[in-house]
């Protein structure tokens, strides 16, 4: 293994401390159904929590060290670069829902019941990120059947948001 192989590894080692310092406060959260694509996290169960899907990416990650070990003459190069775009993806994804855990997940704490108008704004705030990610991935080659898995998901998503917004406007006005 080459000293630039290594310093690679080494990155991706500290993005995932870094991943692994950002979960720790949410090990104990639930999650009531699979939140990413079965295409990165293939074992979910039906409630899992972050923590799950980070000792995925942990083993990834040991293997693709493995792999890069057993290297010799470029025979596992394909699996190598597979494994790595992959892990980044699972990353991106993780870091993506850490970033949309709603705020009284956050606290870890019962609120008070919000005020309609609350839920209204973080329904709103939702809506704005889920169509923030279909516009990205709109960027990308519209034939690649794992996109437009993908972005039917996230029309889905977007769909069910917009219509709680549009029943939570209902309550507001009925006020």
């Amino acid at each position: 293994m080459n000293n630039q192989t290594k310093l690679l590894l080494q990155k991706l080692q500290q993005t995932i401390d870094q991943l692994e310092n950002s979960i720790e406060p949410y090990q104990q959260l639930i999650l009531n159904s699979p939140c990413f694509d079965i295409s990165l996290f293939k074992r979910a169960p039906a409630k899992a929590g972050y923590n799950f899907y980070f000792l995925e990416i942990k083993h990834n990650y040991q293997k693709l060290e493995e792999l890069v070990e057993k290297n010799n003459h470029g025979q596992y190069f394909a699996a190598i670069e597979y494994l790595t775009e992959h892990l980044c993806y699972q990353i991106e994804a993780l870091n993506r829902g850490l970033a949309n855990i709603q705020p009284e997940d956050r606290t870890n704490s019962q609120l008070p019941t919000q005020s309609l108008y609350d839920k209204y704004n973080i329904h709103l705030d939702y809506l704005r990120r889920l169509q923030a990610m279909k516009y990205e991935l709109q960027q990308f080659d519209k034939s690649n059947p794992t996109l437009i898995q993908k972005m039917t998901v996230l029309d889905q998503r977007i769909a069910r948001c917009q219509y709680a917004l549009m029943k939570l406007e209902e309550q507001i006005d009925s006020l």
